[in-house]
């Protein structure tokens, strides 16, 4: 599986993910990638209060929706689409 993010224009660096993960790896993996990602990511012109910002989405996955996801999401102010489990198309 590899894990990655996309915007009308642009898109982050991948993760590959081999074996099975828990919210520990995921919370690990978001913590590598989602934010030093985030600067090239956001879109022109968007700033602090700006009303282009980012909207992370996800599945609905158990480990998606763990407390400490959760949390790391409203601690770093990134606003989360869920969706039920296994519901996105895959890319």
């Amino acid at each position: 599986m590899v894990w990655g993010a996309i915007t009308y224009k642009k898109v982050s660096i991948l993760e590959v993910i081999n074996g099975e993960w828990k919210s520990t790896n995921y919370l690990a993996m978001l913590k590598r990638r989602l934010l030093k990602n985030l600067p090239n990511l956001k879109p022109e012109g968007a700033g602090g209060d700006d009303t282009k910002r980012l909207i992370f989405q996800q599945d609905g996955a158990t480990l998606h929706t763990s407390l400490a996801i959760i949390d790391y999401f409203n601690d770093c102010d990134i606003e989360v689409v869920n969706w039920p489990p296994r519901s996105l198309t895959p890319i």
